[in-house]
């Protein structure tokens, strides 16, 4: 891991959850206001519906049910997949740590 992406993740890592949905709206309204004739996000979600349409309604649907709640812990994908990106981070941050 370079010094960027290791000064990103300290900041990152300093934020709490609302600093981080604030960030996210700011960046999604700044692209959609600033970006070019037909790349607009949803437009983009466009072209993946009709090339990969059950992967991207699988996807969304995911995120739907992950940022709802709808689903218990144990069978929320998004969660789960997170939970071990973190997970081995962690063990790869004491590892390197200890070396």
């Amino acid at each position: 891991m370079n010094t960027t992406s290791s000064a990103f993740f300290s900041w990152a890592q300093a934020m709490n959850a609302r600093q981080a949905w604030a960030l996210i709206a700011a960046g999604v309204l700044g692209y959609e206001f600033v970006c070019k004739d037909g790349q607009l996000l949803s437009e983009c979600v466009d072209e993946w519906l009709v090339s990969k349409p059950i992967l991207t309604r699988a996807a969304i649907a995911a995120l739907a049910l992950h940022l709802g709640n709808a689903v218990p812990e144990r069978y929320d994908l998004v969660s789960l997949l997170f939970s071990a990106i973190r997970r081995r981070t962690r063990c790869w941050q004491r590892s390197k740590s200890a070396s």
